[in-house]
This record gives C-alpha cells, structure tokens and sequence, in this order.
C-alpha cells in the first residue's frame, strides 16, 4: 500500500464509530465561520497559581451553517478531517439526549497579526448561538443549546484536531 492509501485506510477504520453515528441520525456536522473577533488583555496564572503578566487572547463569534447529518454529514467528516489542514475541529455531545456536533472552525486572518503572517492571537474562546467552548489550554466549561432535543446542557467535549 502507499502511505498516502495507507494513512486514507487508517482514518477510515478509526473513524467507524463516527460514520455509525452519522449513518443512524445522531451526529451533525457543523461548518462554521469566524465572524468577529474581540482582543483583549487577560492576566493568566502559571500551573502554581503565580501571575504570570496579562497576555493579548482572542474571543470568536462565529456563524455557523446548518447542522447536517446522515450522508451528507458523514461525507464532509471524511473530506475534512481526512486532511484537516489549519482548521480546528471539535466535538461537542449533548448530555440529554446523546447527539454529537462536529464543529469545523474554519481559519481565519488574524486582524493583530504582523503582515507576512506570524503568529496569530491565541484565541480564548469559540462562540456561536447555540454553543460555545473553549480550547484544550483554557479550563473553561462549553456550553450547547441542543437544536435536537432543545435542551440547554453542558455537553462532553474533545478537540480533534487544533492547528
């Protein structure tokens, strides 16, 4: 096999929870847009609770297409995290009624970056109308208003891919 095959037959297999999932109704794939970002100054501590100064973090408001499921769900999961590139994916499950969101957030410029590129603001949090998280190095609670069983929970959360 060539790797190229080898790496395709791999995702495949590693992702055939997923594509049951998908196949039965109860995950969605959600794309996603970065529609606003706010900077702003926020002292961060070290893992011993000392000060380590304030740091320029970044908060996301992002618009989001509809929620697709089934196999047009499970086709966009396969094209795009098979190969995810510089966008963040993540995966939020409803604590009521266990439907799993596979969020795309696709990358943006960043307004504060020098020009040529560097290194963009770390963001802080991801927000849409019906859900927010934050990444893997902040310890902050996500939140979701399921579009499913319209409950408002706090749902499991795992980052699956973060560039």
């Amino acid at each position: 096999m060539r790797p190229t095959s080898w790496r395709r037959w791999l995702f495949l297999v590693r992702s055939l929870p997923a594509r049951l999932r998908f196949r039965a109704g109860r995950a969605s794939f959600v794309e996603c847009l970065v529609s606003r970002t706010s900077n702003e100054l926020v002292p961060v501590l070290d893992p011993a609770g000392r000060p380590l100064g304030p740091r320029l973090l970044a908060r996301h408001d992002l618009t989001s297409h509809p929620p697709r499921s089934g196999a047009a769900g499970w086709r966009l999961y396969v094209e795009r995290l098979a190969d995810p590139g510089p966008h963040r994916f993540a995966r939020l499950e409803c604590a009521h009624c266990g439907h799993q969101f596979v969020f795309q957030i696709q990358a943006a410029l960043d307004p504060l970056a020098p020009p040529g590129g560097g290194r963009p603001t770390p963001a802080a949090e991801y927000r849409g109308s019906w859900f927010h998280f934050a990444p893997s190095a902040f310890d902050q609670p996500p939140g979701l208003s399921c579009p499913r069983c319209e409950c408002r929970t706090r749902p499991g959360l795992v980052h699956l891919h973060e560039p």
